[in-house]
C-alpha cells in the first residue's frame, strides 16, 4: 500500500526526513503536479494499530507535511484518506483533477491556516447590579463581534466550527504568516474575552474545497 501525504507543485524538493514507516518519501509527477508518498504499508499491519500507534503516526505525518509547508505550497491530504491499494489511482488522482488541485495550489501560494478559540475571561460582571450589569454584558457580547470581525477582515477565508471545552467561539482562518504574526501580537485578551491564536499550519481545512474568500 502506498500512503500520499499531499499534493504540491512538481519539483518541489523532497522534505529531509523519513515517513511513518521510516521509508524513504517521493514525488509520484503527473505533468505540474506531484503526491508526496511512502510505499511499503501493509493492510493487515494497519488493522493491528492501535490507538497510540495511529497517534504517533498522526504527528509523524503532520511532521513530513509541516516540512514541505515551510518552503513551498502543500495540499494536505488527511491521514486516514491517504492510503492507496497501488501507485495507479495515485496518477489517477493527479490526471483527473489536474486543472482542480493547479488551481487550489495558485489559491492557497503563501496561505496557512490557524484555530482561533475564544473563552471567557475575567470581567467582574456579576460585581455589578441592576443596569449596570446588564450594560456591561451587552458589551462584552459586543466585544465578541467586533473580535470576530477584525479576525475575518485580516484573514483571507474563515469557517467557524463547533465549540467545545467553555469556548464561545472557534474559527479556522486561511491567512499569511505575516497577517498571522500580526494576530498573535494584537489579541491575548480583551472585553472580558481571552483570545487563544493557534499555530500556523498548513491548509488542511481549506485543501479540500475551493477557497471562497471573505466578504
Amino acid at each position: 500500500m502506498w500512503l500520499a501525504y499531499g499534493i504540491a507543485w512538481q519539483g518541489t524538493p523532497l522534505p529531509d526526513r523519513p515517513g511513518i514507516l521510516g521509508h524513504p518519501l517521493a514525488w509520484v509527477v503527473v505533468n505540474d503536479l506531484a503526491v508526496l508518498v511512502e510505499p511499503g504499508f501493509e493492510e493487515q499491519t494497519l488493522a493491528g494499530w492501535g490507538e497510540p500507534r495511529w497517534l504517533e503516526a498522526a504527528l509523524t505525518h503532520a511532521a513530513v507535511v509541516q516540512t514541505v509547508f515551510a518552503t513551498a505550497t502543500i495540499l494536505p491530504i488527511a491521514l486516514r484518506s491517504g492510503f492507496f491499494a497501488e501507485v495507479a489511482p495515485i496518477y489517477a488522482l493527479l490526471q483527473g483533477q489536474g486543472a482542480q488541485w493547479a488551481e487550489r495550489l495558485r489559491d492557497l501560494a503563501g496561505y496557512g491556516e490557524t484555530t482561533v478559540r475564544v473563552v471567557p475571561g475575567e470581567v467582574g460582571a456579576e460585581e455589578l447590579a441592576g443596569r449596570a450589569y446588564f450594560a456591561a454584558k451587552r458589551a462584552r457580547w459586543q466585544s465578541l463581534e467586533t473580535l470576530q470581525q477584525t479576525l475575518i477582515a485580516n484573514s483571507l477565508a474563515h469557517r467557524v466550527g463547533p465549540v467545545r471545552d467553555g469556548e464561545v467561539l472557534r474559527m479556522d482562518l486561511l491567512l499569511t504568516m505575516a497577517q498571522w504574526s500580526a494576530l498573535r501580537a494584537q489579541w491575548a485578551e480583551g472585553a472580558g474575552w481571552r483570545v487563544a491564536i493557534g499555530d500556523w499550519l498548513p491548509p488542511y481545512t481549506f485543501a479540500g474545497d475551493g477557497v471562497t474568500p471573505n466578504g
